[in-house]
């Protein structure tokens, strides 16, 4: 079985100017696939994802079929593909 996970990335806001304090938060990638180019988005729009050829939701891990794997393979995201 092909497990898809996409990544994770790490982002720092400041939440007081004045003392300059800052959160750290993790914000899932969310894979979409559009004319069989892939691109990493953080928050991407419903009306994006339903335009979309395919999407993979960021914070998840999918359970991949065949096909979907040669798409993801051939939209250069290859590397996100674990064999469970």
């Amino acid at each position: 079985m092909k497990i898809l996970s996409t990544p994770k990335i790490t982002e720092k806001y400041a939440t007081d100017a004045l003392f300059g304090v800052l959160i750290t938060t993790e914000t899932p990638k969310t894979l979409v696939i559009e004319s069989g180019v892939g691109s990493l988005v953080s928050f991407p729009s419903a009306e994006r994802l339903r335009l979309a050829d395919s999407y993979y939701l960021g914070g998840h891990r999918h359970e991949l079929t065949d096909a979907q794997v040669t798409q993801i393979t051939d939209a250069g995201f290859g590397s996100y593909i674990e064999d469970v």
